[in-house]
């Protein structure tokens, strides 16, 4: 595997976990408290979370 396409592989990882995150963060602020408001809530911890590993991974990559 080349390194353009590792470093496409993480950009994309990003990319894709700062959509959701924004994604779920929208549709967590329009409904109101209730059972699928806190599993969505869930749902956005964990895309921040993976979006803080991938750009962490991607810079540890740009930086090897």
């Amino acid at each position: 595997v080349s390194l353009e396409s590792r470093d496409a592989h993480l950009s994309a990882l990003v990319q894709e976990a700062q959509r959701r995150a924004s994604e779920l963060s929208t549709q967590v602020m329009r409904e109101s408290l209730s059972l699928e408001t806190s599993d969505k809530e869930k749902q956005l911890k964990a895309w921040e979370w993976r979006c803080k590993l991938y750009k962490r991974m991607r810079t540890g990559f740009e930086h090897a």
